[in-house]
């Protein structure tokens, strides 16, 4: 389910075409993130001094086991929450694609090339818990005024796996959070709604779920300026926030774009890169086409 992107917002006339046709694998276009915290000051900062390299969003990840990742709408956080579900699934059922190699991919540089090092991951598989906030708002919390609880939470987790067919995974599930810690994907915080109290309901059950499932690694994904309100932020939580999409982020993935058509479409590979070429050639030609692209 997190494997792919849906293509029926982009073009509408896919919208009638099979599953298949419709949406585009993760794994093949997916472009690493970066954010505005720099890898010296550990500050956000939209304009970081020379010689400062900003963290991409996986070592935030790695470094904090409560961020919240903050960016404009478009920026890449749900697409995030999702490529990084996959590969640590697919490390933990020993996928030959999708796993903490791919997951790792070195940072690319300005002209497309990739970066010696790879990206920091210091943990071991852990098992990934993804939520839409959206969707527990609406089924999972208590009655308007009532507190909500780590329980809430947990249990609307585990209605999923019911709905699922895979209720006898709800046991294992606890035992893993409790003892060995997973990472829990919250994503949407912004789209959760302000009226009747709903995201004050959502702060509550996060807080009391990071303090009782403590080894759990916990992200939370929101809008940049839903979460500026301190009404809203959550307690002991590391903030970052993407930032667009650099020369060397656009030019990999209009790259990666192409070369995944050449399987899906039957694009001809010179075909593929002659028009990625044209496109890359548009993008950074045009101030208006770069500020599109910069949020792809």
């Amino acid at each position: 389910r997190a494997g792919f992107l849906s293509l029926t917002g982009i073009d509408p006339k896919l919208a009638s075409s099979s599953e298949a046709d419709a949406r585009l694998s993760l794994s093949a276009v997916y472009t690493a993130l970066l954010t505005h915290t720099s890898d010296k000051s550990g500050q956000i900062k939209l304009l970081p001094e020379r010689g400062e390299e900003r963290l991409s969003a996986l070592d935030q990840l790695n470094r904090h086991p409560r961020l919240v990742l903050l960016g404009d709408p478009g920026s890449g956080k749900s697409t995030f929450v999702n490529f990084v579900a996959l590969c640590l699934a697919g490390e933990m059922l020993a996928h030959p694609q999708m796993n903490l190699t791919l997951l790792t991919e070195p940072l690319p540089k300005d002209d497309g090339k990739e970066t010696d090092e790879r990206q920091p991951w210091d943990h071991p598989p852990l098992l990934p818990v993804p939520v839409v906030l959206r969707d527990f708002a609406a089924r999972g919390l208590p009655p308007v005024g009532e507190k909500a609880t780590a329980k809430h939470l947990y249990d609307f987790i585990v209605a999923d796996l019911h709905s699922g067919a895979l209720a006898a995974y709800a046991k294992p599930l606890t035992r893993t959070l409790l003892h060995e810690g997973g990472l829990l994907l919250l994503d949407g915080l912004d789209e959760v709604p302000e009226a009747q109290q709903r995201r004050v309901q959502i702060k509550q059950a996060v807080t009391d779920f990071a303090a009782t499932f403590k080894r759990c690694r916990i992200l939370v994904t929101s809008r940049t300026y839903a979460y500026q309100q301190q009404a809203w932020r959550l307690p002991g939580f590391t903030e970052t926030v993407l930032a667009p999409f650099s020369r060397g982020q656009i030019g990999r993935f209009v790259e990666r774009w192409y070369a995944h058509m050449v399987h899906v479409r039957g694009l001809a590979e010179t075909d593929a890169q002659g028009r990625a070429e044209l496109l890359k050639r548009a993008i950074f030609g045009s101030d208006r086409l770069r500020g599109l692209a910069e949020r792809p």
